[in-house]
């Protein structure tokens, strides 16, 4: 007798005996695909095995994505949402399904305020994909911490400006359980900061636009986000910054150095024109800092170290001696 004209309950008892191993019961379906019906629940089941996860994942996901509600209920019956323990479902889910996904694991019991061992929410992710419509499902769970930061210190709104995500950042900003001046832990960077040195036009605008930002803040190095920005000629962030009243433009960092000397030793001329032009810029600060800088010059014998240090040097000559030339 071929094991095919066997009862179907004695085929599903044997397949059942492999529920262990779905590579066994994938190829039992190769050789004969009259058995996917019957073997359908015993293949779900196995499914909800934790080891490895990437089976019980792909089960939910095609099962929702068919409209398959049946095999929806019987994966969470069984236990699927044991996968989503530490965030790990949804943030996977968050980061390659549709929203239709996302929605229906948040409707089957994944929690949305999970927290994965880097520390990173569903929230937070949906934020660094620039997922908007996620932010905004998650956004309407009123139990979450919006503020979470991750192993590193980073916010969803911190990692959404980072990344330049204007309508993640949006929403957030929208929030009012959302903290916009929030420093990550390794050098005191805020998202507005960072939104500057890389150049996010809108992001900036909508940062600025929020009425608790701290257009100053300082990072543990003491730059702030007009000198992020004019070291790095973002002329436009510049431009957008020093037009805001509030806005310190000759506020030093660790070093002594202004936006104006940063700019400077950078050669970030176009910046530097923008803040010449400013009314109440002090130049004594950057001259004196080059004048100082050009003063330290040995007179020794130049060695491989010092010729770097003479190409350092002259950066500050030329920018010095442009600056001159500008004001006449």
């Amino acid at each position: 007798m071929s094991f095919f004209s066997l009862p179907p309950e004695i085929i599903l008892h044997i397949c059942q005996y492999l529920s262990h191993d779905l590579c066994h019961l994938n190829s039992l379906l190769r050789v004969n695909w009259r058995l996917a019906i019957l073997l359908k629940p015993v293949l779900l089941d196995a499914a909800c095995d934790p080891y490895p996860i990437i089976q019980g994942t792909r089960a939910f996901y095609s099962a929702v994505d068919r409209g398959d509600e049946a095999s929806v209920q019987r994966l969470v019956k069984k236990g699927i949402l044991r996968l989503a323990v530490n965030g790990r479902f949804l943030n996977d889910a968050i980061e390659t399904q549709s929203q239709r996904v996302v929605q229906r694991l948040l409707e089957c019991g994944a929690e949305a305020g999970d927290i994965a061992p880097d520390g990173q929410t569903p929230l937070f992710v949906a934020a660094k994909v620039g997922r908007a419509p996620v932010v905004k499902l998650l956004l309407s769970h009123a139990g979450i911490d919006v503020n979470t930061p991750d192993t590193l210190g980073r916010t969803p709104l911190y990692i959404a400006a980072v990344n330049g995500h204007e309508e993640a950042v949006r929403l957030l900003l929208s929030d009012a359980r959302v903290s916009v001046n929030t420093k990550e832990y390794s050098s005191s960077r805020t998202p507005l900061i960072m939104a500057a040195r890389y150049g996010h036009e809108k992001v900036v605008r909508l940062l600025l636009d929020h009425p608790e930002i701290n257009v100053n803040a300082q990072t543990a190095y003491g730059e702030t986000p007009l000198n992020f920005a004019a070291v790095n000629g973002r002329e436009v962030v510049v431009k957008m910054l020093i037009e805001d009243k509030r806005v310190d433009i000759n506020l030093e960092n660790c070093n002594g150095w202004t936006p104006l000397r940063s700019a400077a030793e950078s050669s970030q001329e176009d910046v530097m024109r923008l803040l010449l032009d400013c009314e109440g810029i002090d130049i004594s600060r950057a001259q004196n800092a080059i004048d100082r800088h050009e003063s330290e010059w040995p007179g020794a014998e130049e060695t491989q170290a010092m010729e770097i240090q003479k190409s350092r040097r002259g950066w500050a000559r030329r920018s010095l001696a442009w600056m001159r030339r500008l004001l006449g």
